[in-house]
């Protein structure tokens, strides 16, 4: 049997970023229903194979706007979950991060700072964009953690934002512009 090529469209020390596939159905389902891992997204109904079906072919199609990225570990080809960049604005040069690392047991390794590092790089030195965005529930400390180490800072918070588990949550706005992502960059 033919072994199939990996796909790699962004590559880091141990992880690379690659288009989001059918493939991934299964695994995105999963971590989509997952309580741990949804308690800090935006979806609150269950996720369908149907549903998550037509969300991977409407991230499949070639969008300028939206691109999304599986991240994928190096070592094992083992996916992890995906990252986003959104909502992109070229006139005005700035973009918004999305992410969602479904695979539990790689959680607190680093993954998720070197993946957005990876699509920060792509949203700066390829798309020229100026600034990127980004946003976390109030609770949401390790995305809170791993966006400031990417050079991100906070610039508000937007009160009582989100309802989840019968109260509202604070939803934390954080951006990070080039040239605090260039020095940043150049130090490490």
């Amino acid at each position: 049997m033919k072994k199939e090529k990996t796909v790699i469209f962004l590559e880091g020390k141990r992880l690379y970023l690659r288009p989001v596939d059918l493939s991934d159905l299964e695994e995105f389902q999963r971590f989509a229903n997952d309580p741990d891992v949804r308690q800090y997204l935006l979806n609150v109904l269950p996720i369908s194979k149907m549903h998550e079906e037509n969300w991977i072919k409407k991230t499949m199609e070639r969008n300028p706007n939206d691109v999304t990225f599986a991240v994928v570990l190096k070592k094992d080809n083992k996916l992890l979950g995906c990252m986003s960049l959104g909502d992109i604005d070229y006139i005005n040069g700035f973009a918004t991060t999305g992410s969602m690392l479904g695979a539990k047991e790689e959680w607190n390794k680093g993954y998720a700072q070197e993946a957005k590092m990876l699509i920060l790089e792509y949203a700066f030195l390829t798309l020229n964009l100026r600034k990127v965005c980004s946003a976390a529930f109030y609770e949401n400390k390790g995305s809170i953690k791993h966006n400031l180490k990417c050079g991100y800072k906070i610039e508000g918070t937007l009160k009582r934002h989100y309802y989840r588990d019968g109260k509202y949550h604070d939803q934390v706005l954080l951006s990070v512009f080039k040239r605090d992502w260039l020095r940043l960059k150049k130090q490490n």
